[in-house]
């Protein structure tokens, strides 16, 4: 990620190859595509670094050194500016359509969350906290982080029968009343 350039990142060569995907990542096409209508800064710290480095991304896609701190392992990405350079769509999205656009977000983002309680997750919007997700070790956690507190959850597993390695896990609730 040393620069922003408009490219195909894709590993994926065979439809099968789906499977061995175990991450998210930070695919360089939306990289790219955010960089261009929005202020994109970047602060990382691998676990063999005894200091972490920040980055911010020109809309030109040259990444630039900003300093260092004191950071835990991991990564934050911060997008800021949202089409400040295109007026048309920053006018677009305030208002009604700025409202169901962040519901949409906050939608993904917190399934997101459920499904990686180990990661921490802030969505802001306009300066302001909207909600976060402290990272968790249990699924549990993970949802009454993300939801609060929804009663009673049981703990639900499904292993394939047919030899194929498929397993699913979850909880369930009791319905809201």
């Amino acid at each position: 990620w040393y620069q922003r350039r408009v490219r195909v990142t894709s590993k994926l060569k065979h439809f099968s190859d789906i499977s061995y995907v175990h991450t998210y990542g930070f695919r360089g096409e939306a990289i790219s595509a955010i960089c261009s209508v929005a202020k994109v800064a970047m602060i990382t710290r691998h676990s063999s670094d005894k200091i972490a480095k920040s980055y911010t991304v020109k809309t030109d896609g040259v990444l630039t050194e900003t300093g260092s701190s004191h950071y835990n392992v991991g990564t934050t990405f911060t997008v800021t500016d949202l089409f400040k350079n295109l007026p048309v769509r920053k006018k677009f999205y305030q208002g009604k359509k700025g409202k169901e656009q962040l519901s949409e977000i906050d939608h993904f983002v917190r399934g997101i969350a459920i499904a990686n309680p180990s990661v921490r997750f802030m969505l802001r919007h306009n300066r302001q906290l909207v909600w976060q997700h402290a990272s968790s070790k249990q699924l549990k956690d993970s949802i009454t982080s993300v939801y609060g507190s929804i009663g009673d959850m049981t703990d639900i597993t499904y292993s394939s029968d047919n030899g194929s390695g498929v397993q699913i896990t979850g909880m369930l609730s009791a319905s809201a009343k």
